[in-house]
């Protein structure tokens, strides 16, 4: 159908029909994170924030990069050691940006495939997290009391419902080629 806005839109003429019979299928994003669930019955969300969360889970990043690798231990290793904690820092990033966003600031771009975040593989560093959580804390949604109660209850939500599909699956792409460069 193309965006979420006009799957949404195909989804409430369903709706108003009364048919029964047919199903949409859109990206949850950041519903129950930044804004409510949009409730409609003929609406299969994903239970990440996009479809590149769902493929591109933990065991799946793992698993490819050990069957392109042969199993190389040393590309095992590598994912193994890094990939928890990128993913812990993504996820925090990505939920300062969710809520920046309320105020109408992006911290992360979209127009660039790595969200304009500075890696240096396998690791997301320690300067680059403060760099663009100074971006936050100099922002008006750090007062915001509804921006803190969204970061403290989306703490405890699972990454893949807080990082943008298309970085995560971009970030697991660029780990496993690392990795198996290394190799």
């Amino acid at each position: 159908i193309g965006n979420k806005k006009a799957a949404l839109d195909y989804a409430e003429r369903i709706e108003a029909s009364g048919t029964n019979s047919i199903i949409v299928i859109v990206d949850k994003d950041l519903e129950g994170v930044s804004c409510s669930p949009i409730p409609l019955r003929c609406v299969i969300r994903t239970l990440g924030y996009s479809w590149e969360n769902e493929l591109w889970s933990l065991y799946t990043i793992s698993e490819v990069a050990s069957l392109i690798s042969n199993s190389n231990t040393l590309v095992a290793s590598l994912i193994s050691k890094n990939l928890p904690l990128l993913n812990k820092r993504l996820k925090y990033l990505s939920l300062l940006n969710a809520v920046s966003c309320l105020y109408g600031t992006a911290l992360l771009t979209k127009s660039n495939s790595l969200a304009g975040i500075r890696f240096r593989l396998p690791r997301l560093p320690v300067d680059e997290v403060k760099r663009i959580s100074s971006q936050f804390k100099s922002s008006p949604a750090l007062g915001c009391s509804l921006c803190r109660n969204i970061i403290r209850e989306s703490s405890y939500a699972e990454s893949r419902a807080i990082i943008r599909g298309h970085l995560w699956e971009n970030v697991a792409f660029r780990l496993i080629s690392y990795a198996y460069k290394q190799a």
